[in-house]
């Protein structure tokens, strides 16, 4: 049976530490599957910078467009969205859009105790960049930006991804995640976690063996650095 092998790098923490890495992977990985769009979900336009700077100058990336996603204004503290002169030039020189959109992926009233945001939630199992990339190829496909159907790559601070695009109206029936690129090991940011209560054994049976004597202790997990 036929298979592909692909490698995703895992950081040991999440946040904007990760940027120019997850950049770095998402143009990396475009060249590899032949993706031409790679969605960047960005507050204020930096990742987009990294992009113009770094990337789109190069040769082998010129056939590569690039489109922001951000929050709709009102959404989040309009500080928060306030974008350097010099950067909006920067998008402006190398023709990349950026667009604004109300997250997809948060529900209407659930019944009985589910979260109104089950989908989003859902995805930030993986990590929260999930949700993000997944809200910015929504919004780059309900705009016109990206066809229904058309794989691209979606990135974030610490989570990239290749999946084919799909409407919002169609994200259960259509939408797939195929691989992913990059994204945090542990959530120290959205769910408390701690690399050391994570990932160190020694660490583990110190602090938990009086609560949970019988627990099966977790191996340490092996991360991949980036090539």
């Amino acid at each position: 049976m036929k298979n592909l092998r692909s490698t995703t790098t895992y950081y040991l923490a999440e946040g904007k530490t990760n940027l120019e890495e997850s950049v770095r992977l998402s143009f990396n990985r475009a060249l590899q599957t032949g993706v031409e769009k790679i969605l960047i979900f960005t507050v204020n336009g930096e990742g987009l910078e990294i992009a113009c700077k770094h990337y789109l100058p190069e040769e082998r990336f010129k056939h590569i467009r690039v489109i922001g996603i951000s929050f709709p204004f009102g959404s989040v503290p309009s500080s928060a969205l306030e974008m350097p002169e010099e950067r909006k030039k920067l998008l402006e020189r190398f023709d990349v859009p950026l667009l604004r959109g109300s997250s997809p992926i948060d529900d209407g009233p659930m019944p009985g105790n589910l979260p109104h945001n089950l989908v989003r939630k859902t995805l930030e199992i993986f990590s929260g960049g999930t949700a993000l990339c997944v809200w910015g190829i929504l919004v780059a496909c309900d705009t016109g930006f990206v066809p229904s159907g058309e794989h691209v790559i979606a990135c974030c601070a610490d989570t990239a991804i290749v999946a084919k695009a799909s409407t919002s109206a169609h994200l259960l029936s259509s939408f797939a995640i195929r691989e992913i690129v990059c994204k945090p090991l542990i959530h120290d940011l959205s769910k408390g976690e701690s690399l050391a209560e994570e990932l160190n054994v020694e660490a583990l049976l110190k602090t938990k063996s009086k609560k949970s004597p019988s627990r099966q202790l977790p191996q340490q997990t092996q991360t991949q650095k980036p090539e």
